[in-house]
């Protein structure tokens, strides 16, 4: 099977995202370092009498991947790679912290500790694996009540 070329896919996809705001007068800049392969959108301009400048894309590819270390957009730069073929394998959330790789988003009802005497409280939380599932004053149940 012949390799998906990351590079040009990149640059089609946030080609795409280069319409100029001349309503507001700002002006959207494609950066391609193609040697390094580090890729950006940026909207640099005025509108009224502020100053904007600011980063709505910035993509990397880093061994083999392709890192989204910002998407400003709507859409959402991984929906439109694996749209177009990209494995989802492949596309890493750059803006998200390393340690939700080895994280489970887990369902669970936070009641506090019998010995805290406050109210039930319904939430979602973010668990080591190999973490305890208390925390503070509030103890962990699960959702299913087993």
């Amino acid at each position: 099977m012949e390799r998906i070329n990351y590079s040009q896919i990149i640059q089609d996809i946030l080609s795409n995202h280069s319409t100029n705001d001349t309503a507001n007068g700002t002006e959207i800049q494609l950066l391609f370092d193609t040697q390094r392969h580090y890729y950006q959108v940026l909207n640099i301009g005025w509108k009224q009498q502020i100053r904007t400048y600011g980063v709505i894309i910035h993509v990397d590819i880093k061994d083999d991947k392709i890192w989204i270390q910002r998407d400003g957009t709507e859409i959402g730069i991984a929906n439109e790679l694996i749209a177009v073929g990209v494995p989802k394998e492949d596309i890493v959330l750059g803006f998200h912290a390393p340690y939700t790789a080895v994280c489970a988003l887990m369902r669970y009802i936070l009641a506090p500790s019998p010995q805290a005497g406050r109210g039930l409280g319904v939430g979602f939380m973010y668990l080591i694996t190999s973490g305890s599932a208390v925390s503070g004053n509030l103890q962990v149940l699960r959702w299913d009540n087993k």
